[in-house]
């Protein structure tokens, strides 16, 4: 069963592309302006629809009071959902590595301009499952015995903002 999730305005897919993963980020740096957010992210990464909620909410209110750490909204929520203060180390944790299985976030999109985007880029959508690794996170099995994966992680991200 293939799915979306809404937050907000937010749309968040389970996809696999036959393009490469380098061609997706090229595709969508050339075609989306403006305030539009697209942004991709490792599935071993992201721990839940809360993580992401979170991630973006924290994002916006950056935005919103001018407290952003990067140039974009985009860029902001990268650095949200890896709970990093560094864009570059960021991405190299949270960011998409292949094409076969990705989180796709859009943001301030329309459905048709959505739509022209998966069939650019020759997406497929997959079942909207979380199956992240707890290891890259750092979380040891002990700590899994008294916190949720999400409780830890969110608690992460929202003390990396100190």
């Amino acid at each position: 069963m293939c799915g979306s999730h809404i937050i907000n305005i937010m749309v968040v897919y389970r996809v696999s592309s036959k393009v490469s993963i380098d061609e997706v980020i090229d595709y969508l740096k050339k075609n989306v302006k403006g305030y539009s957010v697209v942004q991709l992210f490792d599935p071993n990464v992201v721990v839940s629809i809360n993580h992401l909620r979170f991630a973006y909410g924290t994002a916006k209110l950056n935005y919103i009071n001018d407290k952003m750490r990067s140039k974009t909204l985009s860029n902001e929520l990268m650095l949200c959902v890896s709970a990093n203060q560094h864009f570059v180390k960021a991405v190299k944790f949270a960011g998409a590595k292949t094409n076969k299985d990705f989180f796709i976030v859009f943001e301030n999109m329309s459905g048709g301009t959505v739509n022209i985007i998966l069939k650019d880029l020759q997406i497929k959508q997959k079942k909207l499952e979380f199956t992240p690794d707890f290891k890259l996170w750092g979380v040891t099995s002990n700590q899994l015995k008294v916190y949720t994966l999400e409780q830890l992680i969110i608690e992460k991200m929202a003390l990396s903002r100190l």
